[in-house]
């Protein structure tokens, strides 16, 4: 959540490929961090920020074997 609060769309492929996490809504994601930096390259782009305003668990994880889905809200702002 970190990587994609900064936008950055290169540290976010590189977290998928080094620890293989199956984030549901990756390539969503992917293809908004591309569009964000994609208008943020041009000269006259408004100021961006994304943060996340919620998180919850399914269930908490103990041990390797046990599984669980998260949920996650995010804003990003145009300023």
């Amino acid at each position: 959540m970190d990587i994609i609060e900064k936008l950055d769309p290169r540290a976010f492929t590189d977290y998928l490929v080094k620890y293989g996490n199956t984030i549901c809504g990756r390539h969503p994601i992917g293809v908004l961090l591309q569009a964000v930096a994609k208008l943020q390259s041009q000269s006259n782009a408004p100021r961006m920020s994304l943060k996340f305003l919620k998180y919850a668990q399914s269930s908490q994880c103990m041990n390797m074997k046990d599984s669980s889905v998260s949920y996650a809200s995010a804003s990003l702002v145009f300023e």
